[in-house]
């Protein structure tokens, strides 16, 4: 079992049995002669002529980016955590003193 897609979408053979995917692979591959390797090994099949800027972006949309454009949001995420931590600092410094005293108000 084959999927085509058209140049604008990756081309993937979705089969569970090996010898079909390798088939569909083979296959794929002589359709499509531009071959780009994932960060995860996977193998995307392109049309000679496809534009680089197209290439990137349908990769893209597989691999999204992970932070871009949010710094501004990237000190509250690291400062955040401060606060909780001194609360518990504090209640575990008032049980320590606590049983310290035998259990005593």
């Amino acid at each position: 079992m084959m999927h085509e897609r058209s140049a604008n979408h990756l081309s993937n053979c979705f089969v569970e049995d090996q010898l079909a995917f390798k088939q569909c692979s083979e296959a794929t591959s002589k359709l499509m002669t531009t071959t780009i390797q994932g960060p995860d090994g996977a193998l995307f099949y392109f049309p000679d002529g496809t534009p680089e800027s197209e290439m990137n972006a349908a990769l893209a949309k597989v691999y999204p980016s992970t932070v871009s454009g949010d710094w501004m949001y990237a000190p509250i995420a690291a400062v955040a955590p401060i606060p909780f931590a001194w609360l518990i600092v504090y209640a575990l410094i008032g049980l320590w003193h606590w049983v310290g005293r035998g259990f005593k108000t």
